[in-house]
């Protein structure tokens, strides 16, 4: 048999300040990382940038689209859809720009290939040659 490795836990917590009442642990803020940005500039786009443009917000959802329905069918479309538009509008760092970044190359492939307008007679077409 093999044997069971040992596990040593080191924790050693900041020391509450002198101020804090007896026997409360420290406060979160002492564990957190002090390069840390604060959580508003994790999550909301910062001011003074403008908000991306809707071809590339509806680029980006029908990336997260696409990959939602291929993997787990069309309910997983819909939130990886939102979950990619949210992430091109909100977020700030590598995530959102890898979002916008796809939703830039939908958007010029889009442009390109007419993939919208090809799309929309073709399923014209078809409507009429049903009904």
């Amino acid at each position: 048999p093999i044997p069971e490795p040992e596990i040593e836990f080191h924790l050693h917590p900041t020391a509450a300040p002198p101020s804090a009442p007896p026997g409360h642990p420290p406060e979160w803020s002492q564990y957190a990382h002090a390069s840390a940005p604060p959580l508003d500039d994790m999550v909301a786009p910062k001011a003074d940038s403008p908000p991306p443009r809707s071809s590339v917000v509806g680029g980006a959802a029908a990336i997260g689209a696409v990959a939602g329905l291929a993997v787990l069918g069309p309910l997983a479309a819909v939130v990886g859809g939102a979950g990619m538009a949210a992430a091109a509008i909100a977020d700030r760092g590598k995530v959102g720009k890898a979002a916008r970044g796809g939703g830039k190359g939908v958007w010029q492939f889009n442009k390109e290939h007419k993939a919208t307008e090809r799309t929309k007679s073709a399923a014209i077409a078809v409507g009429q040659s049903i009904g």
